[in-house]
Order: C-alpha cells, then sequence, then structure tokens
C-alpha cells in the first residue's frame, strides 16, 4: 500500500517537473518572439527613415537639378564669363547624377555620402549664384555705359554732320559767290560761202555757231586762266559732241561737252566768243547752250535753225 503511494506521489512530481520545464520553455519562446518583433519593427523603422531620406534626397536632387538648368539658359548671355559658367555648371550637374545614383542604391552610407555632396553642391551653387549676380549687374552697368556712351556718340555724330552741312552750305556759298556770270549771250549760226562766213537762220545752210557772252566783273573771283565749257543741247535735249571724250567734272558726274577754250581772267568784264562746228547737219529746232566754269553753270540761252 505504502509503495503504492511512493510511487504515486513521485508521477505527480515529475509531471509537475515537467509542467515546469514546458512553461519555462515556452515563457523563453514567448520572449524570443518579442525580442524577434522588436528587432523588426526597429528594422522597419530604420527602413522607413532611410527610404524618406532618400526620397528627400532625390527631390532636393531633382530641384536643385532643374535650377543648374535655368541658369545653364541665364548662362548664355554673359558674354566671355560664359565658358566659365558653364564648366562650373557642368560640375554641379555631375555631383548631382552621382549623388541621385548613390541615393537610389539605397545603401545607408552611400546616401550619407550623398548628403555631404549634397550639402557641398549646395554651397557651390550659391556661390555660384552670387557670383552670377555680381556679373549680371557688372554687365548691366557696362550696358547702361554703352547707352549713355552711344547717346553721346549719337550726340557727337549729330553735331559733326550738323557741322559738315553748315561747312557744305558754306563751301556752297561761297563757290557760288566767286563764280563768274556770263550775260549778253548770243548765238550767231553761220554759213560757209566763198566770201566767207555769213549769218543764218537756215538749219540746212547752216554749218558752225558762233557764240559770244561777257563774262561779269567779279571782285571774290580768283585772277588767271579759266577753262571755259560750252554744252550745245540739240532739239532732242542731247548733248552734241564731236569726241565721245570730251567730258568734264560736274557735281562728282562726267558731263559731255561741246567745246572747251581757256580765258584769261582779270577781276574785269571780258568779252569771250567760241565757235562750234558741227560734223554732220543741223536739224531744225530749239537748240539750248550751257556755258561752265569751276563746276558751276554760269549762264544758259537758246537759238533758233528753221
Amino acid at each position: 500500500m505504502e509503495s503504492t503511494e511512493r510511487r504515486s506521489g513521485s508521477g505527480k512530481v515529475i509531471v509537475i517537473i515537467a509542467l515546469l520545464l514546458l512553461v519555462t520553455a515556452d515563457v523563453f519562446l514567448l520572449y524570443q518572439l518579442f525580442n524577434k518583433n522588436d528587432e523588426i519593427d526597429k528594422k522597419e523603422v530604420s527602413i522607413k527613415k532611410l527610404n524618406e531620406a532618400k526620397d528627400s534626397l532625390v527631390i532636393e536632387i531633382n530641384t536643385l537639378t532643374a535650377q543648374l538648368a535655368d541658369l545653364k539658359k541665364e548662362n548664355e548671355g554673359f558674354g566671355e564669363k560664359s565658358a566659365e559658367f558653364a564648366k562650373i555648371i557642368a560640375d554641379l550637374t555631375a555631383r548631382l547624377s552621382n549623388a541621385k545614383r548613390a541615393a537610389y542604391s539605397g545603401d545607408p552610407k552611400l546616401i550619407a555620402q550623398a548628403k555631404k555632396d549634397m550639402a557641398e553642391a549646395r554651397k557651390m551653387k550659391a556661390n555660384f549664384e552670387s557670383e552670377m549676380a555680381t556679373t549680371r549687374a557688372e554687365l548691366e552697368l557696362a550696358r547702361k555705359k554703352n547707352v549713355e556712351l552711344n547717346d553721346s556718340l549719337g550726340l557727337t555724330k549729330t553735331d559733326a554732320e550738323k557741322l559738315k552741312k553748315d561747312k557744305g552750305q558754306l563751301a556752297k556759298k561761297i563757290k557760288e559767290s566767286s563764280a563768274l556770270k556770263a550775260d549778253n549771250i548770243l548765238a550767231t549760226p553761220l554759213k560757209t560761202g566763198k566770201k566767207g562766213d555769213k549769218p543764218t537762220t537756215k538749219a540746212k545752210s547752216a554749218s558752225k555757231v558762233k557764240i559770244c557772252f561777257k563774262l561779269q566783273q567779279n571782285l571774290v573771283t580768283d585772277e588767271g586762266l579759266k577753262t571755259i565749257y560750252l554744252r550745245v543741247l540739240g532739239p532732242d535735249r542731247s548733248v552734241i559732241s564731236n569726241n565721245t571724250n570730251n567730258t568734264f567734272n560736274f557735281d562728282g558726274d562726267n558731263l559731255p561737252y561741246s567745246e572747251k577754250k581757256e580765258v584769261q581772267y582779270d577781276n574785269k568784264d571780258t568779252d569771250v566768243c567760241m565757235n562750234f562746228k558741227k560734223s554732220t547737219a543741223f536739224a531744225k529746232g530749239n537748240y539750248t547752250m550751257e556755258i561752265y566754269e569751276g563746276g558751276v553753270i554760269v549762264g544758259k540761252s537758246t537759238f533758233l535753225l528753221k
């Protein structure tokens, strides 16, 4: 009987010990599970923070890249500085591209390095923008000075043109005041016969024309030899000339003439006569005579051949 009770008591102890072991194992497993879940939660929080940092970094990189693109467009108007600024923009763009690749890698160390690079890039961009602002101000100042200079040059040019115009007008007045004047212009068509030349009014019988006139006294004109050019215009208004090389300068143009003559002028009334002979027959109609000296027309008249 006692033996049976003893065995029964031993069995209970074993059961209790087994239960205690089971409970201890469950507690240990639960502890391990809780620790595991805590580690998972911590890792998830860490991953979340890493992704947030990556996303924030990528957004900042994209923003800076867009700003650099705008600066690149603006840089086209900086003249000599453009090449220098273009290099800075290229360096910054390459730095941002590298930082973006590091951010997308998901590697915490690379992301940390990318953040440092971004801080340096922001600093470089700030310095660059400051330099661009200074250059922009210098260019604007230079532009204003250029405008002022152009305005000043414009005024100077206007003054010079006015002076040139005034000088031209004065020279013209001097030229006009010193020009000779021919009056009493008389044209006498002549026919040649056995007894010499006789006046005629008939075109078919005329062989030449004698033109006489008086050069008036002009004390402003210098004394000396004067070259007188005679232009005879036919009824068709073309100049009659026996030589196509007979030309003289008038206001920059080469005008054909009919005859020329050297005349000694001594600041007193001077009578001049010139003969014009046509190589072909005269046509009927009105003829015009123009007399030039010193680049100025000094007299004009007409005659008629019937």
